[in-house]
């Protein structure tokens, strides 16, 4: 297996990694910050969210990169976000195009991290 990192994936030129310094509560943020991540030709991915608060983070699909849906399942409600650690959200099938939305449930938010770990 084979992981691709970096802050950049140089075949589509995207962020695979965001930090949003003072979050607004109630704010929702994307990883990435407009459409999503092509993952076709990809295997399962990892997910993950690092933030000083609370935070209702999903998963969201989408087949044309315009229309995007929650995956149901795929989710960390504010209540059992763990502050100060990354959450992880692990997927167990391939997607075509996918986006972290991340949405700090209370305020005092320092700094927000998503980032996205793509396996081949």
């Amino acid at each position: 297996m084979r992981f691709i990192g970096g802050l950049i994936d140089v075949s589509t030129n995207i962020p695979q990694y965001r930090v949003v310094q003072l979050p607004q509560s109630g704010v929702p943020y994307y990883l990435p910050e407009s459409g999503g991540i092509d993952l076709r030709g990809y295997g399962p991915s990892s997910w993950l969210a690092l933030c000083n608060v609370a935070c209702d983070v999903v998963l969201e699909f989408s087949l044309d990169n315009e229309n995007f849906y929650e995956l149901q399942g795929y989710g960390i409600a504010s209540a059992d976000f763990a502050t100060n650690k990354f959450n992880t959200i692990n997927t167990t099938f391939n997607l075509y195009y996918a986006r972290l939305k991340v949405t700090p449930a209370s305020a005092g938010g320092v700094s927000l991290s998503m980032v996205v770990v793509k396996r081949i």
